[in-house]
């Protein structure tokens, strides 16, 4: 992704397609020096008290101050030209011009004008929940309900383009990612018992057991033929010994049949005194 320092953007490269219908509004797509999406970067900025979230909508809060005059202008000389703009298209776009007075009074900018100024950043929202990336300082994931209060904020952004609602024009620039200028401890809980975690023992081997001969290693040749014939000597000594085993279980089993059928006979002979 490239990220153009908003020092160095220019202005007249930004161009728009013509209004696409979207979800009961118009938007015109932006477009950025040879069809790329422009995306820049916010200074560190003060931001007071994380994301503002209902059902429906979320913002950030992100204040200006005295060393932030440069991209204050900037934010400036951008809804200026976004107007330009506008009011230049506005035949092409919708069939009629669109007065400079009132425009003015359409056009919404995330940029607020009070004291202290701020840049009032929409956050996204998919079913109720905020989707935006958001990292500390040493790039480990945050919740954005575990955004610290008075913290400094870096947004990466990008300009979406300029969206047409039946009483307002929205400048619409659409968070990337955020960036916390600490360090934010985790607030989740782990659901995972600790103490049911076996640590692995590590296999402590004592260099002096091994033969001094492993420090000529490069030199050790393996003799296949003679690997081979140990290999067949063991086969046969394991045949042997399941022979044996065999031999000594069916000696075992042979002997409890006899002893059975001593007594089985004893019964008979019972039975056939108590009948008669």
């Amino acid at each position: 992704m490239e990220v153009t320092d908003f020092k160095n953007v220019q202005l007249s490269n930004i161009s728009f397609k013509n209004p696409e219908k979207f979800k009961g509004s118009y938007i015109c797509y932006a477009k950025y020096d040879n069809d790329q999406t422009l995306n820049i970067q916010t200074p560190r900025m003060k931001n007071l008290d994380g994301v503002h979230k209902t059902e429906t909508r979320a913002h950030l809060d992100l204040y200006f101050q005295k060393e932030h005059i440069e991209f204050y202008n900037f934010l400036g000389d951008f809804d200026d030209t976004m107007l330009a703009t506008i009011q230049k298209n506005g035949e092409e776009w919708f069939n009629k011009q669109i007065p400079s007075d009132v425009l003015e009074d359409l056009y919404s900018t995330p940029l607020k004008h009070k004291n202290p100024p701020k840049f009032k950043l929409k956050v996204p929202l998919s079913r109720g929940k905020i989707e935006l990336q958001i990292i500390d300082i040493d790039n480990n994931s945050v919740d954005a309900d575990n955004i610290p209060d008075n913290c400094e904020l870096v947004v990466l952004m990008k300009f979406l383009g300029l969206k047409f609602l039946k009483e307002q024009v929205l400048s619409e620039w659409v968070p990337i990612q955020i960036k916390i200028c600490e360090k934010v401890e985790s607030k989740k809980e782990s659901l995972i018992n600790d103490s049911l975690i076996k640590a692995d023992k590590e296999l402590n081997i004592e260099i002096d057991e091994f033969p001094d001969d492993l420090d000529n290693m490069d030199e050790l040749t393996i003799d296949d033929e003679e690997e081979e014939s140990d290999d067949d000597e063991e086969e046969e000594t394991e045949k042997e010994e399941n022979r044996n085993v065999d031999e000594d279980l069916n000696e075992n089993w042979k002997k409890k049949y006899e002893e059975k059928e001593v007594e089985l006979n004893l019964l008979k002979n019972q039975l056939k005194n108590f009948i008669n």
